[in-house]
């Protein structure tokens, strides 16, 4: 109720009208006209209520229609602090206590039918998208182990991500998602780094055991995966300090950054060295079975 003067855009793009109106007794809001004054032609100031006559009569309404259905639309928006997840059940909640009449029927509009809308695409091809990346590692490294272990660090990023957005108190948006998914692909280059390094000198030093390996193929690309890892951070760093509609999608990167810059330099070496078999091994493996396929041959004869 009141007359809109004006429209107020926010850091996510969205306007919101500015709406003037005169604060009134929730009892008796007819009582305002006793607070509002005119002049008289003597310039006395006479209240409202004094020349004017309150009654009621009917009028055009306009209603909106969505697929020829009529519908009416109830706002409510949350107050500074609320999460809009949890006001949107409590509303739910209160709803369902009503019984409609026949042919009313109730949909959710706003930030969370948004949300879902936004990642009702995107999640089903996720699962496509992800097998057709892992099978160009497996063809890629030529093993299945090789490319989990780069993938491990995936989950690793997302620990500062999270965390980093809980502190600032930013939602899981559309924005916040494709940070992630855009952090997904930094993450992985920096653990494909570190594993091909791994390769390159075990087929330089073939008698080198395989965690001494590990060890210095995360010292060697210390300095390449950290200095990456800063200036992506100092480059997103106006983004998250502004207050611009990409905030989500800077503060998702940064913080997955930051935790998979030392969390991957330490994890993925250590898994490297765990599963992967060092060359005497594999070597011990091949004369194993070598000898017993020749002995079967002797004993054959």
């Amino acid at each position: 109720h009141g007359k809109e003067i004006d429209k107020f855009r926010d850091g996510s793009g969205d306007e919101l009208p500015i709406v003037l109106r005169v604060e009134s007794d929730s009892e008796s809001p007819l009582n305002l006209f006793d607070r509002v004054f005119v002049s008289s032609a003597s310039g006395a100031r006479i209240p409202l209520s004094q020349v004017v006559e309150v009654s009621f009569a009917e009028d055009e309404y306009d209603i909106e229609h969505n697929l020829f259905q009529p519908q009416i639309e109830i706002d409510v928006t949350a107050s500074p602090g609320k999460s809009v997840a949890a006001l949107t059940a409590e509303v739910k909640s209160v709803v369902e206590s009503f019984e409609l009449p026949a042919g009313f029927t109730i949909s959710y509009a706003g930030k969370i039918a948004d949300q879902a809308d936004s990642f009702g695409g995107m999640t089903k091809y996720a699962g496509i998208v992800g097998l057709i990346v892992l099978a160009i590692l497996v063809f890629q490294f030529g093993s299945i182990i090789q490319p989990i272990i780069i993938c491990a660090a995936i989950p690793l990023s997302f620990i500062g991500a999270f965390l980093l957005l809980y502190i600032l108190d930013q939602p899981i948006s559309f924005l916040a998602f494709i940070g992630l998914t855009s952090l997904m692909g930094i993450v992985i280059n920096n653990s494909i780094l570190l594993v091909d390094e791994g390769n390159q000198l075990r087929q330089m030093e073939p008698g080198q055991p395989i965690s001494e390996i590990a060890i210095k193929a995360g010292m060697n690309r210390f300095m390449p995966i950290v200095l990456t890892s800063i200036t992506s951070i100092a480059g997103l760093l106006p983004l998250a300090v502004g207050d611009t509609m990409f905030k989500a999608l800077a503060i998702a990167v940064i913080g997955g950054l930051f935790t998979s810059m030392f969390l991957t330099l330490i994890c993925v070496p250590v898994l490297y060295a765990y599963f992967t078999r060092s060359d005497s091994e594999a070597n011990r493996v091949t004369q194993h079975w070598t000898g017993n396929s020749e002995l079967g041959q002797h004993t054959d004869e």
